[in-house]
């Protein structure tokens, strides 16, 4: 016999639902120009970043990786990878990682004890200071308008770096980067979910 889910829970869990849903690890920006024409984009190209310190540039795998997660992307959704001579526009990609610390203060409990083998003391006691070291990434995908050679869009996803040997877990973030920041090309047609 099934059972049913009381009515007073069904909001809290629809609201649970939503809530893992929108999680995302990537926390995305995106700009455009609102005199360019997307309407007419049907055909891309890539093209050599110009990003000084682009980690890509040092990680030729790694960006191998991504072009082909964004081809596949774009392919699913109706675009076609030509040459340069014939796209309507031109992708670059670029990556940038800082070092990061994040403090936690955590105070100490305190408060007026007694009990077997314990003396009264008052006080806080000594506060908990943890620090994190992490690398926070970008993954930048520019588009460039090839007439006129200007961005017409940015898109950039930030979050925290990840090492692993695991090449399906490395996969998998490359999807989460590559989705979350293209699910908002071209503008006003933004995506929810992949």
């Amino acid at each position: 016999m099934a059972k049913r889910i009381p009515a007073v829970l069904f909001p809290v869990l629809l609201f649970l639902c939503l809530l893992f849903v929108g999680c995302s690890p990537v926390h995305v920006r995106y700009d455009f120009d609102p005199a360019a024409d997307f309407s007419h984009v049907r055909t891309y190209s890539w093209m050599d970043s110009t990003v000084a310190d682009d980690r890509l540039r040092d990680n030729p795998l790694l960006r191998k990786r991504i072009v082909a997660t964004i081809d596949r992307y774009l392919e699913q959704r109706g675009y076609r990878r030509t040459g340069q001579a014939e796209a309507d526009i031109l992708i670059t990609i670029y990556g940038v990682s800082k070092e990061k610390v994040r403090l936690t203060n955590r105070p100490a409990t305190g408060g007026y004890y007694y009990g077997p083998g314990y003396y009264p003391s008052w006080g806080r006691g000594y506060d908990r200071v943890d620090v994190h070291y992490y690398t926070e990434g970008t993954l930048g995908i520019d588009i460039v308008d090839p007439k006129r050679h200007e961005l017409i869009w940015r898109g950039l996803g930030t979050g925290i770096l990840r090492q692993s040997g695991n090449r399906q877990k490395m996969q998998k973030e490359i999807d989460t980067y590559v989705t979350e920041i293209l699910k908002h090309f071209p503008p006003g047609h933004e995506q929810e979910g992949n």
